[in-house]
């Protein structure tokens, strides 16, 4: 039998244990000439820009394996970091595990540039992700627009409970009472989110913005149009599935947006927070989608945010929701 792969990314894994027992076989410390092992691969946590790291793990770089794609993409990696963990796998053949973070602070800092609200009225397409929560958490609508430069401004309205502020706050270890007194969280009045109030709400913008789509995350999506259906807000809703096959390519426009600097966001802080706390989950073929990097953190807001802009800048298959638009 002869088994030909890159390395997996845990140490318990089948290939992993297959490797190691051929490691210790060259290493001397078992006797089996049934069994070899031939590793290529880069050395623990070495610089993802060091060429020399590079060849050992392709010897055949430079040959039929293309040099210039390999310098693009490492480069790339050392400014996204959700990138990095699967080009260590994938490129340098090291057994990394998947997770990795969304984006690196450098990148999100980058794209600290003023947000012009006021190009969410002036008649241009404006596209939105609606993410929404459980009852006690928090639901977040992120428009984004594109400038004169095609730069991408993403506007969040971020919703929770607001007579548990407090408590939730120490749960979830966030400012949330500072962010809503400073108007970066919309509290609801009671200890779960009234869907009429956020239907309303959204009824307001849409009643003077230009909404062209608003990607929505299916999870108690029909509690919303009903309450939609009640007040004769009319949205364009688009489904927008929360995989890998649908999340994958839009994180890589997102990615490419922050890092050309592209991706505007005001410095925002609930979206900050949430970004920071998202974390990269990839398949076996290197599809990705978000997953939160620790219990007590959300990644609410990043979900919508990433859900907007592939609004705004992916084609997608999905028709629109028409019925949805019926008041």
């Amino acid at each position: 039998m002869m088994i030909i792969s890159t390395q997996a990314p845990a140490d318990d894994h089948i290939l992993s244990e297959l490797i190691d027992y051929g490691l210790k076989i060259r290493a001397g410390e078992i006797d089996d000439d049934t069994f070899t092992v031939h590793l290529y691969a880069a050395d623990p946590g070495c610089d993802l820009l060091d060429e020399r790291q590079w060849k050992k793990a392709n010897p055949a770089l430079g040959d039929y394996r293309d040099i210039d794609e390999f310098r693009a993409a490492m480069k790339r990696a050392t400014k996204v970091g959700s990138l990095e963990a699967r080009l260590r796998n994938l490129y340098l053949n090291q057994r990394v595990q998947a997770k990795a973070p969304f984006l690196s602070p450098d990148v999100w800092r980058r794209n600290n540039r003023p947000v012009l609200e006021d190009l969410l009225y002036d008649g241009r397409p404006v596209y939105g992700g609606l993410d929404l929560s459980y009852r006690t958490d928090l639901s977040a609508l992120v428009m984004a627009v594109e400038d004169d430069q095609r730069n991408v401004h993403l506007i969040p309205r971020v919703w929770t409970p607001g007579d548990t502020l407090d408590e939730r706050g120490l749960r979830d270890r966030a400012p949330y009472r500072v962010w809503a007194n400073r108007g970066f969280l919309v509290p609801v009045p009671g200890e779960v989110l009234d869907y009429d109030f956020l239907a309303a709400d959204v009824g307001e913008l849409s009643a003077s913005i230009s909404f062209t789509t608003v990607n929505y995350d299916q999870w108690r999506i029909d509690v919303l149009k009903q309450s939609f259906n009640r007040l004769g807000v009319a949205v364009p809703l688009q489904a927008f599935g929360q995989g890998y096959k649908s999340m994958s390519p839009a994180i890589e426009i997102f990615e490419e947006l922050a890092v050309k600097g592209k991706l505007f966001h005001g410095g925002h802080p609930v979206m900050r927070w949430c970004v920071s706390n998202a974390v990269i989950e990839m398949d076996a073929a290197g599809n990705r989608k978000l997953t939160k990097s620790k219990s007590f953190g959300r990644i609410d807001v990043a979900v919508a945010a990433v859900m907007a802009v592939a609004a705004c800048r992916l084609q997608t298959e999905n028709e629109v929701d028409v019925e949805s638009m019926v008041a």
